[in-house]
């Protein structure tokens, strides 16, 4: 028996869910599916981050205070929801910018969650 199954009864480790039955975990292989969701050859790191605050400046400028975000239970094998699979391999982290871009002017709010994706860039 796959170990990303449930017994019946038995709540799933990694999701919660009382039973799954005859179907996988829908958490199962979530990092290595992040990952090959990226582009390139994987020589990047992608976080995901929270806003934690936007403070509006005179001119449109914006600054962006975010954090990574975290997950409410323990750490399973792969993380118990997508935030806590991210929560594992990035525990903490801040970022802070600032926009001024109008495109962006007001869009970006407290508490909505984006990817950062960090890449090398040529010299």
């Amino acid at each position: 028996m796959n170990s990303d199954m449930t017994i019946y009864g038995s709540p799933c480790q990694k999701c919660g869910e009382p039973s799954h039955g005859a179907r996988p975990c829908r958490y199962e292989g979530l990092a290595e599916k992040l990952l090959k969701s990226l582009p390139g050859e994987h020589n990047m790191m992608r976080a995901k981050m929270q806003v934690q605050s936007v403070t509006k400046h005179h001119g449109g400028a914006e600054t962006v205070k975010m954090s990574a975000v975290t997950g409410k239970g323990p750490f399973g094998a792969e993380g118990a929801s997508e935030d806590n699979t991210y929560a594992r391999y990035t525990p903490s982290g801040s970022v802070e910018l600032n926009v001024n871009n109008p495109a962006l002017a007001g869009k970006i709010e407290p508490g909505k969650k984006f990817y950062v994706d960090f890449t090398e860039a040529p010299e």
